[in-house]
């Protein structure tokens, strides 16, 4: 694989990203996916310990962004829900709006992660930002036909 497709470091799920990954890596910003990452793959509810984990992030001080390429309607419900900001229409792997999202928590990119599940479009994305990309595995089994193939190609090229 590519070393523009692997991650900087792989995850079991957000939940390990707590107060001493932060402290770690001097995380001041999340830039996030949704689908597969917070919550299943497009379930309105977030995962179960998403609530405890996300007043924990807020706790510590670290700013949250979720990057989708979900359209408005699905990316705002979830984020305004729980007081997180967002860019809908990300059209990832484009870098510019990791750039941008960074951006709108008042960061730079060297002071952010990206959690997300997907290598060609999440990782990749986060590489040719400069963001420190994070890999985690995919919540549920919800995931739509064209990334389920996507998944497999992740898998043989993984």
């Amino acid at each position: 694989m590519p070393r523009k497709f692997l991650p900087d470091d792989t995850l079991r799920d957000f939940t390990c990203v707590d107060a001493e990954y932060i402290r770690k890596h001097r995380i001041r910003g999340i830039l996030t996916d949704l689908d597969d990452t917070l919550a299943e793959h497009n379930r309105p509810q977030p995962h179960p310990a998403f609530e405890t984990w996300l007043s924990e992030m807020k706790r510590l001080g670290v700013r949250l962004c979720i990057l989708s390429n979900n359209g408005t309607n699905r990316t705002k419900a979830f984020a305004e829900r729980h007081g997180i900001a967002y860019i809908p229409n990300a059209y990832k792997p484009r870098a510019y709006y990791y750039k941008k999202a960074a951006g709108v928590l008042n960061l730079s990119v060297q002071e952010c992660i990206f959690l997300g599940d997907q290598l060609f479009t999440d990782i990749r994305g986060a590489k040719k930002s400069g963001v420190f990309a994070v890999k985690v595995q995919p919540l549920g089994n919800r995931s739509n036909f064209f990334i389920r193939i996507k998944r497999r190609l992740e898998d043989f090229y993984g």
